[in-house]
């Protein structure tokens, strides 16, 4: 972020399956978003890329 004129990240978590949220990604979010935070990143979305589409990770979903 530093080194290019951004000002919110946007993450995709591509990988086979269905659109399904397992407690392990939930934790790759978490601890993700939680690193942004200290870092000072803003970070507008999270994305789970699955087999048939894409699903939105919302806050709620790994809080």
């Amino acid at each position: 972020m530093e080194e290019l004129p951004a000002a919110q990240a946007v993450f995709s978590w591509e990988r086979p399956g269905g659109p399904q949220v397992g407690a392990e990604e939930r934790a790759w979010a978490r601890g993700l978003g939680a690193a942004c935070a200290r870092a000072g990143v803003r970070v507008r979305a999270q994305f789970v890329v699955h087999d048939r589409g894409v699903r939105v990770l919302a806050p709620d979903d790994y809080a």
